[in-house]
């Protein structure tokens, strides 16, 4: 029979194989306090996995998972984010149905996004579709993952380039990861901590703002955004205004259909539509005058 070995880890910890009785094309790996470096972190990992020397094509990989693994000052990095905590996580079950339980805190983080504004909607720029994740895990037995893991979220900084401007704001959230990697959903919602959304002409401090995650068909998230933003034009600003005038900035909508952009003004002097003051914010003039290039006299 094959013989158990036991190899030893530079860090901590050891990684055993053993054969395992009732299977004979099944090795079981152990994790024994196994100690490793993750990132700028440190973790923990526990337990075993039932690992096949042979499988068929609608097999996986990995037979059974028995893990565990906690950690602080994690580093993790998805696509054009990435966050920074702890980790107090298990990944349990055969491979029909395998759970991930447990908790993520996310302590710093950063998340970088480009999108496009077109007639006062705010879209993300064509993408080339990828794979969905559950296919990319389903050769080592992760097709089928059940999710059950709660997310607390805190100094997240989000950014949003867009040609004509640049929005910065931090987030915090409590959220749950549940229901099946394929169809993933994901409750609760993030609310800004602070922000500023910066045109040419003039600065907005974003007063409002949650974003929610609605389940969709595909399995795919996309975020559903509420945010509201003040700026006070300076007097002048608008040409003959001699006080200042606030204008408010409304974004509403989610990243596949896109997020409508809306502006209104309190000014007892005149009217202004929102391309007026797009134009005010982009341009120093409405945006009649600044394609025009005269003076605008409304």
């Amino acid at each position: 029979s094959a013989r158990r070995v036991t190899r030893s880890l530079a860090r901590a910890g050891s990684i055993g194989f053993a054969p395992v009785t009732e299977n004979g094309n099944v090795i079981r790996v152990s994790a024994r306090q196994l100690h490793a470096r993750f990132g700028d972190g440190d973790v923990l990992l526990r337990g075993t996995a039932d690992v096949r020397t042979s499988k068929t094509s609608d097999q996986g990989l990995v037979a059974r998972w028995d893990l565990s693994m906690s950690g602080t000052g994690v580093d993790l990095h998805y696509g054009s984010a990435r966050a920074e905590g702890a980790v107090d996580i298990s990944l349990t079950g055969d491979e029909a149905a395998p759970t991930l339980k447990g908790r993520v805190e996310v302590t710093d983080g950063l998340y970088r996004r480009t999108l496009e504004l077109r007639n006062f909607i705010l879209e993300a720029p064509p993408e080339k579709v990828s794979e969905p994740l559950w296919q990319t895990l389903a050769p080592v037995g992760l097709e089928n993952l059940q999710l059950d893991v709660a997310l607390a979220m805190q100094n997240f900084r989000t950014r949003v380039n867009v040609a004509s401007f640049d929005a910065d704001v931090h987030v915090r959230g409590n959220l749950h990861l549940k229901n099946t990697l394929r169809l993933p959903q994901l409750d609760g919602a993030v609310e800004v901590e602070d922000g500023t959304i910066d045109f040419p002409r003039a600065r907005f401090d974003v007063e409002e703002m949650q974003v929610e995650f609605p389940p969709s068909a595909n399995g795919r998230l996309n975020p559903l955004v509420h945010l509201t933003a003040r700026a006070e034009l300076p007097p002048g600003a608008a040409g003959t205004n001699d006080t200042e005038i606030p204008v408010d900035l409304f974004l509403d909508g989610d990243f596949q259909k896109g997020m409508t952009l809306d502006l209104t003004a309190t000014d007892p002097q005149r009217e202004w539509t929102r391309s007026d003051l797009l134009g005010l914010i982009l341009f120093g003039r409405t945006l009649t005058s600044a394609v025009t290039g005269g003076v605008d006299t409304n």
